[in-house]
């Protein structure tokens, strides 16, 4: 049996199969007094534009809404739809119910599942939001979420957020926030896709092609990095990284400095080539290694470079070019054969030497 609470105004044609009982309701009347009994109950009406059927409740109080409520056989569990009038206080209302507010709409069940969808062969599950019925938000409409029918070749059961075409399982056309991490169906936060190895608690994004060098990216606003990251070409950061575990760097040639043996005092200027490396030293003869400036090498933050002296090689010293400054808490020579030392980018034209020195 279907239930018309609070006061009814029928206008037009009341259509019923069964008994209307009406003792106390003014049928037509802009004041009904008392609910009006149908069981069961239908309208129906012919027009040439939409069939409005309205259900009014004029008071204006803290408490009042217009509700339709859909009773089971028990009489105590419901679905209700409604909306609350200009003045409604949800505070107010017994049991308390300030999820809406005043002019709000709302659509809940009492117990059970809440069943929303489509059961036919096409037609999709869609919502939206703001003043207009067309379109996604990226061609200026308010269409939010679209579940795809289950039919539909290809996608279906597809969910696209601000698109109605998804193309996977889940399409978001826009940027996506975690607060927490994302874990794939295994249960892995390190394994959740094959493009993505890693998760951040804040906010982040995967790309190819990122910045004038092309590659990939991942920019990150505060938060850390769990798991492991692979890359086959270089990762840097604009910033410091730090880590409470291993970084390893894998190296691809030995600088082979004999090759230039024959250059004044046995030298070899680093190059952008070297950042990020391992070179061995293999001269038999003392070297000596510079590190030139900015204006001429384009170092980026965080360059660093490892160099050690092979079991056989000669000395190897540090040196800087006029204009950078190179600290180090000893000397800067290696120590004696397979020492390796290291230097850092610390800033602009500033750098750090550490490691098995003299």
């Amino acid at each position: 049996m279907a239930k018309l609470l609070g006061g009814t105004t029928v206008y037009g044609l009341l259509s019923t199969t069964g008994t209307a009982y009406s003792s106390a309701v003014q049928v037509g009347a802009t004041s009904p007094i008392a609910t009006l009994n149908v069981s069961p109950l239908t309208i129906t009406a012919a027009a040439s534009g939409s069939v409005f059927n309205q259900i009014q409740n004029i008071t204006p109080g803290v408490s009042a809404s217009t509700d339709i409520s859909l009773y089971n056989d028990l009489g105590t569990y419901y679905i209700d739809i409604g909306i609350n009038s200009s003045k409604y206080n949800g505070n107010a209302y017994s049991p308390v119910f300030n999820i809406v507010g005043p002019n709000d709409s709302y659509f809940f069940a009492t117990t059970g599942n809440l069943s929303i969808g489509n059961t036919g062969s096409i037609g999709d599950v869609i919502l939206h939001t703001g003043g207009s019925l067309s379109g996604t938000s990226v061609n200026s409409g308010n269409e939010r979420i679209r579940i795809k029918n289950v039919n539909t070749a290809g996608t279906g059961g597809y969910v696209g957020i601000n698109t109605s075409n998804p193309n996977q399982q889940l399409t978001v056309a826009g940027s996506i926030s975690a607060t927490s991490v994302i874990y794939d169906n295994i249960g892995s936060s390190s394994n959740w896709n094959t493009t993505y190895t890693t998760v951040c608690s804040y906010s982040a994004s995967w790309g190819t092609g990122g910045g004038s060098g092309g590659g990939a990216y991942l920019p990150l606003s505060g938060g850390s990095l769990t798991g492991f990251v692979t890359s086959t070409s270089s990762i840097s950061a604009q910033g410091s990284v730090y880590t409470n575990g291993s970084f390893y760097g894998q190296t691809n040639t030995n600088l082979d400095i004999a090759s230039i043996s024959a250059a004044p005092n046995n030298t070899y200027t680093l190059a952008l080539s070297d950042n990020g490396s391992h070179r061995t030293i293999i001269n038999t003869t003392s070297s000596i290694i510079i590190i030139p400036p900015q204006s001429s090498v384009n170092w980026p933050n965080g360059a660093n470079i490892i160099l050690e002296q092979n079991y056989n090689a000669g000395t190897v010293q540090l040196s800087a070019s006029p204009g950078v400054t190179l600290y180090s808490s000893s000397t800067l020579f290696t120590r004696t054969s397979s020492s390796v030392i290291a230097v850092v980018r610390k800033s602009q034209d500033t750098w750090l030497m550490y490691g098995d020195t003299r």
